[in-house]
């Protein structure tokens, strides 16, 4: 079976986008190891807001510029993210609550309470409480989604729609404009964030805890806007001098996904005093977006992978820490001997046996019937505007 790149929904975008969670699950599991695998797999996020970008311009841009009501997209938005983004809240405000009777948190039952009714309003839980990591010294302090901390990207990803008509409407030039500005206010973060710590590094601007939320605002715009941009680029010009002569890449989808595992697994982050994230995040990631959108699966094997990975990557990204804190629960409480990589295995093999399962009966029939809802909705309001 041969896929013309016409047949296909950007799938190696899709495939993409489940390497980089998964490499953001072995980054979790692994950090209190010692061997922690993936050091740069927080890039990952940078390339969802970039893939997010690419990906919802060409979907909705059009349509937004030709009548689409914005009350529509944003509730297709948000069908798209809750139903998981939930789930994600309810199971880790279980396994967080254990986590916390065993001492590895000093939130109160109350704070539990508290960041829940935010998180679940899309909201962020501004707080300076603790989470250990043991048996390592790392703490995370102050995450504005506690009970499920890589949700801090998702309030990001629904800020950013909220500007996406405003964006779609901008040309070129002005987008060009934009994304040097907000790469720039993410090196002037990190340079005053190493003046502050006494880091010789420029460190990556974050947004997921209270002490680095308002960074995250430009860490998003930057991503965002990006991939608006190389969205039009390859629709208006599909293919250029320079990406012509990498043709060999375009029908190797595993080779890209290798390269792209390769990049998350180098072990020096923030090398040359940080440059070499500033690299990565200025040219890196948006290479790896525009090669993977130029690209298709040639034969049947290729395309159902990638189908796959794209397919578990964002339940995997919402569940994945709940099941590792449940996982952890339990080798505590059951005096498990398990040492080194057990609890890391178990909890992989268990976060993507519970992404399936918790998709295929819960996630995909919600979504399912809230769009059919919404497209009912949208034919009646399109009848009276018709009929008045």
């Amino acid at each position: 079976m041969n896929l013309s790149k016409q047949q296909q929904r950007y799938e190696v975008l899709d495939g993409m986008r489940g390497i980089a969670a998964f490499c953001v699950m072995m980054y979790h599991y692994t950090m209190c190891t010692n061997f922690p695998i993936f050091r740069n797999a927080f890039l990952a996020v940078d390339l969802f807001f970039i893939l997010s970008g690419f990906v919802i311009a060409h979907t909705y841009s059009q349509r937004l510029l030709n009548g689409m009501s914005f009350t529509e997209f944003f509730c297709r938005r948000v069908i798209r993210l809750y139903p998981m983004f939930f789930m994600g809240l309810v199971l880790g405000g279980v396994t967080f609550s254990a986590m916390t009777k065993l001492g590895w948190s000093n939130y109160s039952l109350r704070d539990i309470a508290a960041s829940l009714l935010c998180n679940m309003l899309f909201l962020p839980y501004l707080n300076d409480g603790r989470i250990f990591h043991f048996p390592t010294d790392i703490v995370t302090q102050g995450p504005v989604f506690p009970v499920d901390t890589p949700m801090w990207s998702l309030f990001f990803e629904l800020f950013i729609n909220m500007f996406c008509l405003l964006l779609f409407r901008l040309n070129n030039l002005h987008l060009k404009r934009l994304v040097l500005l907000m790469y720039g206010f993410v090196v002037v973060r990190g340079l005053i964030s190493s003046f502050i710590h006494f880091d010789i590094a420029v460190t990556p601007s974050d947004g997921w805890g209270t002490l680095n939320f308002l960074s995250g605002f430009p860490r998003v715009f930057y991503g965002f806007v990006f991939g608006i941009l190389l969205q039009r680029h390859i629709e208006e010009v599909p293919e250029s001098p320079y990406a012509s002569r990498l043709k060999f890449i375009y029908n190797q989808p595993f080779l890209l996904y290798g390269l792209l595992l390769m990049v998350f697994l180098f072990p020096f982050p923030y090398g040359m005093h940080g440059v070499t994230y500033l690299f990565m995040l200025g040219f890196v990631m948006p290479f790896f977006v525009w090669m993977g959108a130029m690209s298709w699966c040639k034969n049947r094997l290729s395309f159902a992978i990638s189908r796959f990975l794209g397919w578990i990557s964002y339940p995997l990204y919402c569940l994945h820490m709940p099941v590792s804190h449940g996982i952890n629960v339990l080798f505590k409480k059951y005096d498990y001997p398990g040492v080194g990589m057990v609890p890391v295995a178990i909890s992989v093999i268990t976060s993507v046996i519970t992404a399936i399962l918790i998709t295929k009966l819960y996630e995909e029939p919600l979504r399912n019937e809230l769009s059919k809802r919404l497209k009912t909705a949208a034919l009646r309001q399109q009848v009276k505007v018709v009929i008045p």
